[in-house]
């Protein structure tokens, strides 16, 4: 028996819309091959921003070139505090440009979010459903229309089965554009910029903070167990009052352990905080569990 998702809501489009729609993409040639490997690994991907690099892969702009006064770590981090959304909900549009090791594909996408509650995001090409993620404290669950699959896993469960790093609040801080800092980092400072810094044995991170605004410019991390390794940087800053800034425009590096690389670049538009988001979600019933 499959297990059934807890209720979220029913899709706007029903039985009849969802099969046309199913059917467009295969007679239109969206290639089957991402169904099955490329589509999957893309939205994990996208959802737990998985990876790490070092400090050597950031760069600073010209005129850079002198290391900023010295900070205390609490500061920093009080400033991150005080320059990140302050948000119940929140429902961003994205324009979302995917290089992947054999094929490069553009699309659009929705963002809601109630904060330490769930992120939903769904993924469109031609203005037609390709998937659908809900992820919740404890569960992922994803739709795969072009192959009429579904994937359902705790997180916890799905951090031993990849060897990965599953987790909702690190997904969350990155969505809004202020990844976690570390608990106890060690302070570098480098030309322009701040970095928090990270290592122990199960996971090693770097938050690269500009000296001038104390913004995130890059954060990376690296999973020892697994071997992966990514980063993302933060890019065109808009201020959302006096006080609290959010980045509009994001590029995620990501180096499998296969040696595969991806770049994934993600335009935000049209956001909105603290307004009703509906999440609907629900799984059909012909659609065949992967996980």
């Amino acid at each position: 028996m499959k297990k059934r998702l807890p209720h979220r809501g029913r899709f706007q489009a029903q039985g009849d819309e969802l099969e046309e729609s199913e059917n467009w993409a295969q007679n239109h040639h969206i290639p089957m091959h991402l169904n099955k490997t490329h589509f999957p690994l893309f939205l994990l991907l996208l959802s737990l921003l998985l990876g790490s690099t070092s400090c050597e892969l950031f760069h600073h702009a010209a005129g850079e070139d002198a290391l900023p006064r010295k900070r205390s770590v609490r500061f920093l981090n009080k400033k991150l505090e005080q320059l990140q959304p302050d948000f119940n909900t929140l429902s961003a549009k994205l324009k979302i440009d995917a290089q992947l090791p054999d094929q490069h594909l553009k699309f659009t996408g929705s963002l809601r979010m109630k904060r330490d509650s769930a992120i939903w995001m769904n993924f469109k090409k031609f203005g037609l459903e390709m998937g659908r993620m809900l992820i919740t404290p404890d569960s992922a669950f994803f739709i795969n229309r072009l192959d009429r699959t579904y994937f359902a896993e705790r997180l916890e469960d799905l951090a031993k089965a990849f060897q990965i790093p599953a987790d909702f609040e690190r997904l969350q801080s990155l969505l809004i554009g202020y990844p976690l800092s570390a608990e106890q980092p060690e302070l570098s400072l480098a030309p322009g910029a701040y970095l928090l810094i990270r290592k122990d044995p199960e996971l090693q991170d770097t938050l690269r903070l500009a000296a001038a605004t104390f913004l995130p410019e890059k954060w990376s991390i690296f999973h020892p167990n697994s071997g992966l390794s990514a980063q993302m940087s933060f890019e065109n800053y808009q201020k959302l009052d006096k006080q609290h800034f959010f980045s509009y425009f994001r590029v995620l590096e990501a180096v499998a352990t296969s040696g595969e690389d991806m770049q994934i670049a993600l335009e935000f538009t049209k956001l909105t905080l603290n307004e009703e988001v509906k999440m609907s979600f629900q799984i059909p019933g012909h659609y065949e569990r992967t996980r």
